[in-house]
Formats: structure tokens, sequence, C-alpha cells
């Protein structure tokens, strides 16, 4: 790709400031409500054959070792089920994400360490890994995501800005985090060699090719030989999903080539994968959120049965996942030195026109002036001052509750 893909995600940002949708629009919606609704049972019904499946499975299987990242996620899986019923690919990927990076912060944080999140979005995973005390300096594009986010205990600070071009001073945080954005972004080199400058420990995650072969209708088409049409899928659901994925061994190189990686580690393999993408294909939807028609009623109606069967169904998984090959893992983790160990500035944002110090909101240099609003300081370039237009005109527009 020639075109960074993670400015696709602007689009995915104005649609919240959009007039009502179409009668087309309106219309494809409600066939996709009944359709999700009709296959809630069989949803469940695909769960307990899952369950049953992998539970004669574990029989010859040892025991997953214990401390492992999977022997912790499977205490986490309960504190998302929730969040996720019966959506078991975004649950059992975060309950991954989440046991390893606490496993991480224990040896990295001290008590007054500086944060960085990049991509904090809502900010609902990072409110499980900091408490109020860290105060934590959240970064988004996305003013909508990024106002619940800037209400949560832990964030002292939220600002809207470009994740690719972090707004800040060289080396001015201790630690740099970013949770499930770098596979939208196409330039990898740039985007790490920025992180890696602003703190002294980068920690973040990508997706591999395996998370679009992964997914049922792709599996399938390369387990029955059609390997051809297997790619042509994958290569559209990487394009729908706004993502750019690379193998491994490719993805390695690109981090490692203008970053010292400290550690390197991957989960959730493409079968596993799989199984919990079948989930997410009955639910009409390629990740989180759950749909809010299907939640609603899992939730409710539902629930005695649901919850009970998702947290099930996630440890399965986890279990299953722990005697996978790691070499077609969907998830990799890399934590890299900093390549400037201490800040010389005073502050640690700067103007994203000239690059100067900021003093609050305006640069001395340019006499650039950032505007603020719902507690967030919009800290953006000329080219996408846009965003803070579109925000202020449509502060009321209706944004779903959920929406990662």
């Amino acid at each position: 790709m020639t075109t960074e893909v993670n400015r696709a995600y602007l689009d995915h940002i104005r649609r919240w400031s959009r007039p009502s949708p179409s009668f087309r629009a309106r219309v494809q919606a409600g066939v996709r409500l009944v359709l999700r609704l009709l296959l809630v049972p069989l949803t469940l019904l695909a769960g307990v054959g899952l369950v049953v499946g992998l539970r004669i499975a574990e029989i010859r299987r040892p025991p997953i070792a214990r401390g492992s990242i999977h022997d912790e996620a499977l205490t986490l899986v309960d504190s998302f089920v929730e969040q996720y019923p019966m959506h078991l690919y975004p649950l059992v990927a975060k309950a991954l994400e989440l046991a390893y990076v606490n496993r991480r912060l224990d040896s990295l944080l001290r008590q007054d360490s500086s944060i960085v999140e990049v991509a904090i979005g809502e900010g609902t995973l990072s409110a499980r890994i900091f408490n109020e005390s860290h105060r934590v300096t959240g970064l988004d594009l996305n003013p909508h995501s990024l106002a619940k986010a800037a209400k949560l205990p832990h964030v002292g600070r939220a600002i809207v800005s470009d994740g690719l071009h972090p707004p800040i001073h060289p080396g001015a945080f201790d630690l740099l985090l970013s949770l499930n954005f770098l596979h939208h972004i196409t330039d990898k080199r740039t985007t790490v060699v920025n992180w890696t400058s602003i703190a002294q420990v980068s920690l973040f995650n990508e997706n591999t090719t395996y998370w679009a072969t992964g997914w049922p209708i792709p599996y399938v088409l390369r387990q029955l030989g059609l390997a051809r049409a297997a790619n042509r899928y994958a290569n559209q659901i990487e394009l729908k999903s706004i993502q750019n994925l690379l193998d491994r061994a490719a993805l390695g190189r690109e981090v490692r080539a203008v970053a010292a990686v400290r550690e390197e580690t991957s989960f959730l393999s493409e079968r596993t994968f799989f199984l919990c993408g079948l989930f997410s294909f009955l639910m009409l939807c390629y990740g989180p959120p759950t749909p809010a028609a299907v939640k609603s009623l899992l939730l409710g109606v539902l629930r005695p049965l649901a919850l009970p069967l998702t947290s099930k169904l996630a440890r399965r998984l986890l279990t299953f996942d722990a005697h996978q090959d790691r070499t077609k893992d969907t998830f990799v983790f890399f934590e890299c030195d900093g390549r400037i160990r201490q800040s010389l500035a005073t502050g640690d944002l700067v103007c994203p026109r000239c690059g100067a110090s900021l003093s609050g909101s305006a640069c001395g240099r340019c006499g650039a002036s950032y505007p603020s609003a719902d507690g967030m300081l919009f800290l953006l370039p000329p080219q996408l001052a846009y965003v803070f237009d579109d925000y202020s005109r449509h502060e009321a527009a209706p944004v779903p509750a959920e929406h990662l």
C-alpha cells in the first residue's frame, strides 16, 4: 500500500457527524438486525457443541502451565463476560492482552511513572490496567471515543491528536502503551520510531496476517484447498477492517529495523481465532463491540444461559490455545527500549504545526492556539483541524454507548 490506511479511519470518525442515514441504509440495518436475532439460538447451540468438543479434546492434553499468560487469562475471563456475551473473539483476545500487559507493567512501572496511551479509545481496556493514581495521558484521534475515556478516573489528560505522530517531546514519558492500533497503520516503521522516541519503554501489539485468514470463511476455504479464493476473501476482510497486516517474520523485521526489542510475545493461534470467530460470524460482525440488540437479548431473558456458557467457552478456548503452534499466532506484543532516554524540555507537549513547546494550549513560536471541548485538548495539525470543527458542530450526535 502507498496510501496510509489509517487515514481511512477519518471517515469512520465523521460518520457520527453526518445527517441521518438513507432509507436504503435503514432498511439494510433492519434486515441485519432481524437476521442477528434469528441467529441467536444457533449461536447458543454452537456454543454448547463447542464446549463439549473442546472438553473432550482436553482429556489428552496436559494442563496449562501454572503462571503462564494463558493461566492468568483464565482468571480474567469473568470480568469480560458481561461486556462480550457469546462474543468470544474480543473476550479471549482481551483476556490474553490484559494478562500479558499486567505482567509486564508489574516490572516496568514505578509509583511516579509517567504514562501515555496512544489510541486509548473509550478507555474500557485501559481502565482495567491502570487506576486513578496513574493519571494517564490518553491520546486518540476520535473525539467521540476519547470523550468517554476523559471521564475515567485514571485519565489525567485527554488529547485529540494524531497517533502516528504524537505531539510530544522526545523522552517525555516513562512508558508508552498502545493496544490494537498498529495494525491500522501502513507506515509502521515511522510510527514505531515516533513512539520509541517519546518514551523510555514502549509496549504495543500488532495483528499478523493470520488475523485475516483465521476468519471462518477464508479459513474453511483454505481447508478445502481453495487457497486463491481464501486469500481474496481475507484481503477483503483486511480492507474492510481498515488494516494493513504483515506476516510474523516481516512484522518482526519492520519493528527491529527501527527499535531495540526487549521482548516479543505472541498468542491466539489461527485455529483458536477461527473457533472464536465462528460466534462473530453468527453475529454478522467482525470483532467488537457485541451488536447492541444481541447483547441486550443475551443479558436479558437469556442471561442465565448465555453468561455461564460464555465463561465456559472462553476458558475452554484459552486452554485450547495454550497448546497451539505459536508460529501461526494472530497477536504479537513488542516491548522496546526508548531511543531517547531523558527529555531536556520543561513540558511534554509540542505544537503539531511547528514543533515548539506548548505553554498551556498556545504556541509561543508560531502563535497557534488549540481549542478544548468536553475535557479534551484538540492538538491537531492544520490538515486534521476539521476533526474539531465536526465535533463542535455535532456534540449531540448519537454515538453508541459502546463502539469498540
